[in-house]
């Protein structure tokens, strides 16, 4: 296969130069014919034939199909009248896309000299002869290439196929596949020294068009020294906004963090937002246990000492009953109605009987 230099330039300009090139193909393809005659007439009669098929493609910007992301499409620049008395045939497709898109095209085709180039949005019918291509891309050995670029505003940019100079391969069969990632921007809020609350962050394209969709994920991560990225909260966002609900590791209480979102989807490249900065609070101290009531040996105590024994030990009192005995151990405890060493609720009731 046969190969040429880049083609620079307008439209017009490229014709021009195609017409030059055109010119020393001539006598390439006079002397192919003496030369493998038999193998001519089998290429010319498969183009033939392809050039049969009825094809989605256009001749004309105006009535340029849209593509369809995520499908093959099919077309052939032998569908159309050629360019400059049949010096170079070409089709056209729109392709709509959106600020920040990432866009690639893999496309093939079965003649070694078709060209895709990507025009600006407001390329039309009238002015594509005098306006400079935005991406031009020519077809490896294999007849295969992948085209990948990034766009910078919402628009159509027309698609064109070329190939062909009216004497060899003057038709190109051809398909493609287009597959898009859209773009997003993620903003920072500021946020709390507090280790647990409710942050609101804004996601929107990069044109400033709110997104929203079940299918997208804003999360929070925090990151300290020492410490990699960790998501503490994520929500989908509503309208170009997403509420999170976080909590922070207490082990990061009283450190310097680093708070950032982080944005996913299906169609869409992931985003970072920037970093906020922020001095976490301490964590609350942990609340004391309640008491225990550990019930003391009160057992021939006096009744007043008894009692404050057992408040003493986080106990109370219950009830006092009284028990003829001698005169010795008139007013002290004869018997208590829990064992000591018992460990009771705080302020449970230790009734005592008392001797009189």
């Amino acid at each position: 296969m046969v190969r040429y230099n880049r083609v620079t330039g307008t439209g017009r300009q490229k014709d021009q130069q195609m017409k030059l090139i055109d010119v020393h193909r001539v006598g390439q393809t006079a002397y192919r014919a003496l030369t493998a005659g038999a193998a001519l007439t089998a290429v010319l009669v498969a183009t033939a034939v392809t050039a049969g098929t009825a094809w989605a493609d256009s001749g004309s910007i105006a009535g340029a199909p849209t593509v369809a992301v995520g499908h093959q499409e099919f077309g052939n620049t032998g569908s159309v009248t050629p360019l400059d008395s049949g010096v170079r045939y070409r089709t056209y497709w729109l392709l709509p896309v959106t600020s920040g898109d990432k866009v690639t095209i893999d496309w093939e085709s079965q003649v070694g000299n078709t060209v895709l180039d990507v025009f600006p949005g407001g390329t039309t019918d009238y002015n594509v002869d005098n306006t400079n291509t935005l991406q031009e891309q020519y077809l490896n050995d294999n007849d295969k290439n992948e085209l990948e670029f990034q766009v910078t505003s919402t628009t159509t940019l027309p698609l064109l196929f070329s190939s062909g100079d009216g004497w060899d391969n003057p038709t190109a069969p051809y398909d493609f596949t287009v597959s898009l990632r859209h773009a997003m921007v993620l903003s920072t809020p500021s946020i709390s020294n507090a280790l647990s609350g409710t942050v609101t962050a804004g996601i929107h394209s990069p044109d400033g068009t709110p997104l929203s969709g079940s299918t997208l994920s804003v999360s929070l991560q925090v990151s300290a020294s020492h410490v990699p990225w960790t998501t503490i909260g994520s929500a989908n966002p509503v309208n170009g906004l997403a509420t999170i609900a976080y909590k922070v590791p207490a082990s990061l209480a009283s450190k310097r963090v680093t708070f950032r979102f982080a944005g996913s989807g299906a169609g869409y490249s992931s985003a970072t937002s920037g970093g906020r900065v922020v001095t976490l609070a301490a964590a609350a101290p942990k609340p004391k246990a309640a008491p225990k009531c550990v019930v003391p040996k009160v057992v021939g105590d006096r009744l007043g000492v008894a009692e404050q024994a057992l408040r003493h030990a986080h106990c109370r009192p219950g009830k006092v009953g009284h028990r003829h005995t001698r005169h010795a151990r008139h007013g002290r405890v004869l018997s208590q109605s829990v064992a000591a060493g018992r460990k009771l609720a705080d302020g449970s009731k230790v009734n005592l009987t008392v001797g009189r």
